[in-house]
């Protein structure tokens, strides 16, 4: 099993974004299936808030990352081509 996250990490201060904007990325993460251990938690007229529990990446998350990784690799191998190779 791996590591617990380091929940300070994922903060707003941390990661100096607006309590909205993070409540909405949470939401997603969650309902797209990257994550689990978060709870959501409705307001009346207002943003939903979120509740982390034993916040996990999922194996759908994993593979994002890894498939973005990939494409982060392949972006800068083609700009090197491009770089050394005029006329591409």
């Amino acid at each position: 099993m791996g590591e617990q996250p380091d929940l300070d990490l994922f903060g707003l201060d941390a990661l100096g974004i607006h309590n909205g904007y993070w409540n909405n990325v949470m939401e997603s993460l969650f309902h797209e299936g990257y994550i689990t251990g978060i709870v959501i938690v409705p307001r009346l007229g207002g943003v939903p808030g979120i509740k982390l529990g034993a916040l996990k990446i999922t194996q759908k998350g994993i593979e994002y990352l890894q498939d973005n990784s990939k494409m982060a690799k392949a972006k800068e191998f083609l700009k090197t081509m491009k770089e050394t190779m005029p006329g591409l």
